[in-house]
């Protein structure tokens, strides 16, 4: 059970995500390499810095940020932000599988996920920003493509809206939240837990990335994405504390480092993204495959269940460490 002060709900009160799914057709070949999340993010940067955020030194201008959804959703990104890296982006990819390639007049999806109110405020700046981005053409090749529609998804209530309707865009309105959060957790089993790695997980420790599955690193680097994401984009003055994050870090890892990795189906990943303004390549692989653990998981099912939505370690908004939690009847023990 959880104790006072570390109640997830408390913690996480007031984080709401919103996932979005773009439907598009192809108008030439597109195609991407083997981590398509680093490329979309590219070109959702250059689409939305072109139309909304020309000039780049009226970033640094009093109210700027607050209004300006480049800034909002992926300036404090940039490695040439003041801001650095430590400051947790409202928005994740969820992009298609790796090396996909469409013919022309195919269809074809990514997805995004905007973290709190104001991610959700640029939504119409996205659509428009994601036509741009079909007219100038993405992967290898600059493929071009056309937007077909945009469907807000919720993963725990399986509910799906469309969102656009000719050259009317709804705003989206049905957000994974904290309840729903304990409610799709309180039905998982609490002694097997199968995680698939969807996009490559790139976490570690004491500047050592991890290569294989390590349940206690794990859920070290998702606290600290949870943490992140409730001081900035939550609404419980609790969660500003960091005694009850720290209590709770150290109890879990407790419980992860004695639970037992029963299947490991991973592999590691080699990958580099590319910058067209730097010209130089930066590391971005990790671990994709399948893990089951067997051990008592029940205290930290909750946060592993926002990590499916929230992706946890390095360039997540690269669309890293998407996960999925699975059903682990589908894994023999060795």
């Amino acid at each position: 059970m959880l104790t006072l002060g570390t109640d997830m709900n408390d913690l996480m009160n007031g984080v709401f995500i919103h996932h979005l799914r773009f439907d598009l057709r192809a108008r030439e070949i597109v195609s991407f390499g083997p981590q398509p999340g680093s490329a979309l993010r590219g070109a959702l940067y250059n689409a939305l810095s072109r139309q909304y955020c020309p000039d780049q030194d009226a970033a640094h201008l009093p109210g700027h940020r607050s209004a300006c959804p480049v800034c909002r959703l992926l300036a404090a990104e940039d490695p040439d932000g003041q801001r650095g890296h430590d400051l947790p982006r409202p928005l994740t990819i969820e992009p298609p599988t790796a090396d996909l390639c469409v013919e022309s007049g195919q269809g074809w999806q990514f997805g995004l996920s905007l973290i709190g109110q104001g991610a959700t405020e640029t939504f119409p700046h996205l659509i428009r920003a994601v036509q741009a981005m079909g007219q100038e053409g993405v992967g290898h090749g600059r493929g071009r493509f056309e937007l077909v529609g945009v469907e807000a998804c919720n993963p725990l209530s399986r509910e799906q809206v469309s969102l656009l309707d000719g050259r009317r865009v709804e705003l989206p309105a049905i957000p994974v939240t904290a309840d729903q959060v304990k409610a799709a957790a309180s039905a998982l089993p609490g002694d097997r837990l199968a995680l698939r790695l969807i996009t490559p997980l790139r976490i570690g420790e004491d500047k050592r990335l991890c290569r294989q599955p390590a349940l206690a690193i794990f859920i070290r680097r998702l606290l600290e994405r949870c943490q992140a994401i409730a001081t900035h984009y939550g609404s419980d003055p609790a969660a500003q504390d960091r005694a009850p994050w720290r209590e709770l870090s150290l109890r879990l890892s407790e419980t992860a480092a004695s639970a037992r990795l029963s299947t490991d189906q991973t592999r590691w990943l080699d990958i580099q993204s590319g910058s067209w303004r730097t010209g130089q390549a930066t590391p971005i692989g990790g671990l994709v495959g399948t893990a089951v653990w067997e051990g008592n998981l029940q205290e930290m099912l909750p946060w592993v269940t926002w990590g499916q939505s929230l992706h946890v370690g390095k360039d997540t908004v690269k669309g890293n460490g998407w996960y999925a939690i699975v059903d682990p009847k589908g894994f023999e023990n060795p």
